[in-house]
């Protein structure tokens, strides 16, 4: 068949073929650049999201009447609600406030223990989220049934009396989250400067 077109129609239609090519490739590359980008922003918002909830925690345990009397807690603090973040089974946000929450109550309990000279400083606290149900230890207080025991949190402290210590005891275990609260025979050796460790189980419905 004979193409009867002319030359400047023949590149004319040439021209627009090439436009339509590269439109279609701007197109796809466009798309799949979207594609690429939509994980990559995710990651960045989680990120944010994540250190704007650490400086809020870190704010909130700092303005905690507890807290006050022992700063060198805040690193402890923003090193475990960090440590949240990469548990094999990551808590959501309203678990994380509620375990705070749960910090800044011990906090203010040794605080409210502590008075006439004498104090309870809470050193250490951290959570720890188990794998299978903890077996049982002896306990501060009755173990509930039906309970994971998977949800504990490790209290490191000093008192200066045992008197003052075993006051702080009997306080925290009037808290309805606690499952259970295992207190060493250690706790008890010395009568002055007791330095205490306690592990203290959690309902699971307080996550």
């Amino acid at each position: 068949m004979i193409n009867l077109l002319p030359s400047e129609e023949k590149a004319k239609i040439v021209l627009e073929y090439r436009i339509r090519l590269l439109t279609v490739f701007f197109i796809i590359f466009s798309l799949l650049s979207f594609i690429l980008l939509v994980p990559l922003v995710i990651t960045y918002l989680t990120n944010s999201y994540n250190i704007k909830y650490i400086n809020e925690v870190a704010e909130k345990l700092v303005l905690s009447e507890g807290f006050k009397e022992s700063s060198s807690i805040a690193k402890e603090i923003r090193d475990t609600n960090r440590k949240l973040g990469i548990l094999t089974q990551p808590l959501g946000a309203a678990s994380r406030e509620k375990i705070t929450d749960i910090f800044s109550a011990l906090f203010k309990t040794a605080f409210e223990a502590s008075g006439n000279g004498n104090t309870v400083k809470i050193k250490e606290i951290s959570y720890d989220q188990l794998q299978k149900k903890t077996a049982s230890a002896s306990a501060t207080s009755t173990t509930a049934s039906k309970e994971s025991g998977i949800h504990k949190i490790i209290v490191r402290g000093n008192a200066n009396t045992r008197e003052l210590f075993l006051a702080f005891l009997k306080k925290i275990e009037k808290n309805p989250n606690f499952v259970s609260i295992d207190s060493p025979v250690s706790n008890l050796v010395n009568s002055t400067n007791v330095e205490f460790t306690l592990t203290i189980i959690l309902k699971d419905k307080a996550i």
